[in-house]
């Protein structure tokens, strides 16, 4: 396993969530939330340009006759709406990157916690609670929960490489295909912890986590990094190929339920928006 970050090729830039087929709840809450991030993008972007295009109309509209004789209406337009876009980049780049970090880390610990619901076995390790605790439930469905809740807010705070040996031991099921995908998460985990602990500043921590295989992201330390579009675009589509190959190892293994997504999309739509 050798593989290094590639540059997304043609036709595979934003996911469209309408690709997705059968899924978990788990998993549909998690494409919902990806849609919703990068409706958000979008939005700021075009409507910023639209502004700019209406003003460019109207100045266009009110110059006098040789001016509009002579220019178009792009020849107004000064773009000012989207130059302010472009000013808060760097802002709009870590937005994305701790948005779609933390996306894919609740879709990890929704979908162990249906795992570990589902079959209480994998739970089953040299670990103890205090009886204290165990004192707490009248029944041992209520201390089962408790168990669960507890694994997946340790699992929470650990770290990639525990998480992926957690579900490697535990379950049986090999987090990552490739090595490829690996590093890419990893890159997109650590750039969410710089961006959250120091304002996204490369420190030494971060680059002996994250290794050297990543020609695509010039990382230098010291040095604030934020990611353009095409490597954002490189990073959340890996995490949603790892949700996507986990979502169906898992719900296979253990028999989870699954739905079709466009069903569930249907579903949780108002009368409006369906005849939309």
């Amino acid at each position: 396993m050798s593989e290094t970050p590639k540059a997304p090729e043609t036709g595979q830039w934003l996911y469209d969530p309408l690709e997705t087929q059968t899924c978990t709840d788990s998993f549909f809450r998690f494409i919902i939330e990806y849609d919703n991030v990068i409706g958000l993008f979008v939005f700021t972007a075009s409507n910023a340009s639209r502004v700019d295009h209406v003003q460019a109309l109207a100045a266009h509209a009110l110059a006098d006759k040789k001016d509009r004789a002579e220019k178009t209406v792009d020849d107004f337009n000064k773009n000012l709406a989207f130059s302010k876009v472009k000013q808060y980049s760097r802002l709009l780049s870590r937005d994305l990157i701790v948005s779609m970090a933390n996306n894919f880390n609740s879709y990890l610990s929704e979908i162990l916690q249906s795992v570990m619901t589902k079959k209480h076995e994998v739970l089953r390790s040299s670990e103890r609670i205090t009886i204290e605790d165990a004192l707490q439930f009248n029944r041992v469905q209520e201390l089962r929960a408790f168990i669960v809740d507890r694994k997946i807010n340790e699992l929470s705070y650990a770290g990639q490489k525990q998480i992926q040996e957690f579900i490697a031991e535990r379950l049986g099921i090999e987090m990552f295909s490739t090595n490829t995908e690996r590093v890419l998460l990893t890159i997109l985990n650590e750039l969410r912890n710089i961006h959250t602990h120091n304002r996204g500043t490369v420190n030494q921590l971060f680059l002996n986590r994250i290794g050297t295989e990543h020609p695509q992201f010039p990382f230098v330390l010291r040095q604030q990094y934020h990611v353009d579009f095409g490597q954002f675009v490189l990073l959340s589509r890996n995490a949603i190929h790892v949700a996507q190959r986990l979502d169906e190892l898992l719900a296979v293994k253990f028999k989870l339920k699954r739905s079709k997504y466009k069903n569930r999309l249907a579903k949780g739509r108002k009368p409006s928006d369906v005849s939309a």
